[in-house]
């Protein structure tokens, strides 16, 4: 985002974009080749639900530039390089919690929304998830009963959800 404000001080600074350059390396390393990666304190092999909206993000948003140099261009194909590597990894891998849910289903449209290939296994697997219900109640609390934290972030999966799902 800073690299993309024109009001920040890092606006299309060659120094941040070398440092994005480098992030993007050092993520596809952590990654698994079916695209899960792994939370070594409890998760092997995990789909990266939280990271796919964040990569398909950063790739919409340089790609977006009008006037890419060069560079900007290289950095842009390896952000989706790692967006699409990432996204593969939520049709190999589930979720562990009932809230989990909805940052997956989210983050397949995501995914279906700007992987180049429009692969229907994205959607076929969202809907799979919403045909499950929404697990809330009459007072807004999902079953996990996360109000301090889980909530939020489940309200946002599933304002994405309404927003690319319709």
């Amino acid at each position: 985002s800073l690299y993309l404000l024109p009001e920040s001080s890092f606006y299309r600074s060659p120094k941040l974009l070398d440092f994005i350059r480098l992030l993007c390396i050092g993520a596809k390393d952590g990654i698994h080749e079916d695209g899960t990666n792994d939370l070594v304190v409890s998760n092997y092999h995990q789909a990266d639900f939280f990271a796919a909206p964040s990569a398909c993000m950063a790739y919409k948003n340089m790609n977006a530039i009008p006037d890419k140099t060069a560079e900007e261009a290289e950095v842009t194909e390896m952000i989706y390089a790692l967006a699409e590597r990432i996204c593969k990894g939520l049709l190999a891998s589930g979720f562990h919690t009932p809230n989990h849910r909805w940052v997956h289903t989210a983050a397949l449209y995501h995914a279906y929304h700007t992987l180049r290939e429009k692969d229907e296994r994205y959607l076929t697997l969202a809907k799979k998830y919403l045909a499950e219900k929404i697990d809330i109640d009459e007072n807004g609390e999902f079953s996990e009963r996360s109000a301090g934290m889980y909530s939020a972030i489940s309200d946002r999966a599933l304002c994405d959800i309404a927003k690319f799902g319709n």
